[in-house]
């Protein structure tokens, strides 16, 4: 019954986009489901209950209540981010800021591009999603971000993050963003298997007892900034780097390597593109070489990133819709990929 409630809110959803060219949102209670056509998020969130399922066509919402923010534990998922893998929906784009308050623990955001979450409750799930900027309003714990391309992770001298774990994504420069750290005020923490492009001043500042391995790192003018207790195992870095210190300990890295020369199609400086290949080439010491003895970088680990970067739940390939009506129907040719993932 779930698949086929699931099923339904699919193709309320594409329909739609397609026949009405408007965004849509469709809430999932157990066997329920609410469909709401506006591109505002507002009534959809005060509405639905704790544990509701939120899915988001492909298209922009907002919240159109500044006062809006997200107080029960939801799971919203959209059509994804990357352009190049989801032809037939586009991606899901929320516009402002998304801010989750205490109550919203557990809540999860799989599959849309964003600019910034302000996060003040904890396990929080970022899973295949692209967005500027995390920032914390309380002392977090415990959040999840996979698969995502970002340009910050920040906490404040009060508002600190721990216990987060962050994989398989890759750091970038995002418009209108900044560039001086990627990490901040971030402690106990487990960073492996990521791709920083971005040229910063520093990695992790004001960051402490936190665990990077298999990374691959771009230059920096610092490492570690006012960070101690920091352990990095088995990363490729740039000459920039002062990754082993009297407070901070390395084993294993590879040092003195230009991260461009190990990746199949990326150019030399460059920020984050669709188009690049970030597979490490044949001849890569970085190959094999992972604390888990598979490839260091996005594609290690036994769960290695998804390139088109949509949500685990079945895609739409490809949406044929007739554009005018035979005998009061419509014809309607839909192409569904299951995914393991």
């Amino acid at each position: 019954m779930k698949t086929t409630v699931f099923f339904i809110a699919l193709i309320v959803a594409l329909t739609a986009l397609s026949l009405n060219a408007q965004e849509c949102i469709v809430v999932q209670e157990g066997e329920d489901i609410t469909v709401y056509y506006t591109t505002c998020l507002d009534q959809a969130i005060n509405e639905a209950s704790p544990d509701a399922v939120v899915y988001l066509s492909g298209g922009v919402f907002s919240f159109c209540n500044s006062a809006t923010v997200i107080d029960k534990k939801l799971q919203f998922i959209g059509a994804g981010y990357n352009p190049m893998g989801v032809v037939a929906t586009e991606p899901t784009s929320i516009s402002n800021t998304i801010k989750v308050v205490a109550g919203g623990d557990g809540t999860a955001f799989i599959g849309m591009k964003f600019a910034i979450l302000n996060g003040a409750a904890d396990d929080i799930v970022v899973w295949r999603c692209y967005f500027t900027k995390i920032e914390s309003d309380a002392n977090i714990d415990g959040w999840m971000i996979d698969e995502c391309i970002f340009n910050e992770i920040s906490g404040t001298a009060t508002k600190k993050l721990t216990n987060f774990s962050i994989s398989r994504c890759i750091s970038t420069f995002v418009t209108g963003s900044q560039t001086f750290y990627t990490f901040r005020h971030l402690n106990n923490s487990i960073i492996n298997n990521c791709l920083f492009l971005n040229s910063v001043t520093s990695r992790l500042d004001n960051s402490h007892n936190n665990n990077l391995s298999n990374n691959l790192f771009h230059l920096q003018s610092y490492f570690f900034n006012t960070s101690n207790s920091n352990r990095t195992y088995n990363n490729l870095l740039t000459t920039y780097t002062q990754i082993s210190s009297t407070d901070n300990v390395d084993a294993n890295s590879l040092t003195n390597e230009n991260i461009h020369n190990h990746l199949e199609m990326h150019a030399q400086n460059s920020n984050h593109s669709f188009t690049a290949d970030y597979h490490l080439k044949d001849d890569s010491a970085g190959k094999d070489y992972g604390t888990d003895d598979t490839d260091i970088g996005i594609y290690g680990t036994i769960l290695p990133f998804k390139d088109d970067a949509v949500p685990f739940n079945p895609h739409i390939e490809q949406a044929i819709l007739a554009n005018k009506s035979v005998n009061g129907g419509i014809q309607v040719k839909i192409k569904v990929r299951a995914q393991e993932r």
